[in-house]
């Protein structure tokens, strides 16, 4: 390896370092207002955990969409159903894109959504998917719901 390459490798890996340190930065932020010093900050924190434990601990339970809005945020998974198998994940749900309902992968019963296109079969241990191909595969984690900081204007709403 060349020296001209080490510099160059070491400065990718540099702003690599860098990039990542800004969105998880970011990520923080969004999830959680308030500095860290602010006793607000713990309480937020502690409902997010509690939220995320729900999220993870729920083995039957199809949440709809709106009661995701409420508590959780969404991330896609970046897995992909084959062939309708794939070991269940405590903490993945399928989306389903008809209703838009969040069926858990590693239920214990049979689940489905509302409109019924999505559904875990426990006893069969298969997924069954709309064939267009019309859901996700999503991560849930909990959010902070009590505590919104607020901009200065809207203290007294």
């Amino acid at each position: 390896m060349t020296p001209e390459e080490k510099k160059r490798l070491k400065k990718e890996g540099k702003r690599k370092v860098e990039h990542e340190s800004a969105a998880l930065h970011k990520r923080l932020k969004e999830s959680n207002p308030f500095d860290i010093g602010d006793p607000r900050w713990v309480e937020a924190y502690k409902e997010e955990v509690n939220n995320s434990i729900e999220v993870r601990q729920n083995i039957s339970k199809v949440y709809s969409s709106e009661e995701v809005a409420q508590f959780a945020s969404i991330r896609e998974s970046g897995i992909s159903l084959e062939n309708g198998k794939m070991m269940p994940h405590r903490n993945i749900y399928i989306q389903c894109g008809i209703c838009g309902d969040f069926v858990p992968t590693n239920a214990r019963k049979d689940v489905s959504c509302s409109c019924k296109s999505t559904s875990v079969s426990f006893v069969m241990r298969q997924y069954h998917v709309p064939q267009d191909g019309n859901y996700k595969l999503v991560t849930l984690s909990g959010k902070n719901t009590k505590f919104k900081k607020r901009k200065w204007w809207q203290i007294w709403k």
